[in-house]
């Protein structure tokens, strides 16, 4: 399957772009029936999944991945957003 990796990127690079600004742009894909897409939240924001709002996309699954915590040592991802998306955290690194 075909994986694309988006970024939003930290406020001091850009402060105007957010989650919803991030998903629109995916509607530029007109025909990836197979395309997965997920979303690298690269800043300090609280994830209130009934405010991700998710237009009709042509991909297959649609992700978020981002860190936790300030250290990195806890993540989270999120998905797929385009079926019933459900969230796992996840320590990193991963102890076995």
């Amino acid at each position: 399957m075909p994986l694309q990796i988006k970024d939003i990127v930290s406020k001091d690079l850009n402060s105007h772009t957010d989650i919803n600004q991030q998903i629109l742009k995916l509607q530029k894909y007109f025909s990836s029936q197979d395309l997965a897409v997920v979303i690298h939240i690269n800043r300090n924001i609280r994830l209130v999944i009934p405010e991700i709002k998710i237009p009709e996309l042509k991909i297959s699954e649609l992700w978020f991945i981002g860190a936790m915590t300030s250290d990195l040592s806890k993540w989270f991802i999120a998905g797929n957003f385009m079926n019933k998306a459900k969230i796992f955290k996840f320590d990193y690194p991963v102890n076995l």
